[in-house]
């Protein structure tokens, strides 16, 4: 089980956008204080519980990246926090997951709603393409990222094996296209794909197991709150996990 700092918070900043799925969205920036806040990564989360609540129910969110006094993070509508306000008391823990440190080129994959957890590293410059998958609307960007729109992953697979590069590839989609992704792409690819595997993380630390997903690996399964959320695609099992993965955010 992790050993997990909590840090009374409060909200800095709001913003609301448009993401790619059309949707309005919000961008908050929480309050973190303290040296610990060094060795967060995008790709983890946090996860944060209002204090006004009469029962503060702690929910998962992504670091989008750091900022000078803490962390960005995005809301959708569903979200616990999204009736949060600026300056609002928080109560915080974390970092939960594994940051991904990506220092080979790779190729960022996903659909409208998964942009915002591929969004931290589609910019940094080991990214050699973004594409998203499905529909995507015109609204502007949270990023102002270049995308490449893509009608069916195949693809990507085809541009990928034909530029018959080394490259590795970082997926963020629902779970019927991402279990697609682990079984029908070509193992070259397949076995060099980190796959976000969204859970419906109950309390961030592993302790309530609610994460776990199976393993062929070990035999006592993956917390995906320690874990993940991004993992090998080829250790997912989707056929035994497939009512428990979702997306969160």
């Amino acid at each position: 089980m992790a050993n997990i700092t909590i840090k009374e918070s409060r909200v800095l900043n709001l913003r609301e956008f448009i993401g790619t799925d059309g949707r309005s969205w919000k961008a908050a920036e929480l309050l973190w204080q303290g040296d610990e806040g060094a060795a967060f990564s995008p790709g983890q989360f946090l996860m944060a519980a209002r204090k006004s609540k009469s029962f503060p129910w702690a929910t998962p969110l992504t670091i989008q990246k750091k900022s000078g006094e803490g962390f960005w993070v995005c809301l959708h509508p569903n979200s616990p926090l999204w009736e949060v306000s600026d300056h609002e008391a928080l109560t915080l823990w974390g970092p939960c997951g594994t940051g991904l440190a990506l220092e080979r080129d790779f190729f960022a994959v996903s659909d409208a709603a998964g942009s915002l957890f591929i969004r931290p590293f589609a910019e940094q410059k080991q990214c050699k393409g973004w594409y998203i998958l499905g529909q995507v609307q015109d609204g502007p960007l949270f990023t102002g990222q270049e995308i490449q729109k893509i009608k069916a992953m195949e693809e990507v697979w085809e541009m990928a094996l034909a530029k018959d590069t080394v490259t590795e590839f970082l997926v963020a989609l629902p779970m019927n296209l991402a279990r697609k992704w682990k079984e029908n792409a070509p193992a070259a690819i397949g076995l060099r794909t980190r796959i976000f595997t969204g859970v419906k993380v109950g309390c961030g630390i592993g302790a309530c197991r609610g994460c776990y997903i199976d393993s062929s690996a070990l035999p006592q399964g993956i917390p995906v709150c320690q874990e993940g959320p991004f993992l090998p695609a080829m250790s997912i099992d989707y056929e035994k996990d497939q009512k428990f993965l979702a997306h969160y955010l």
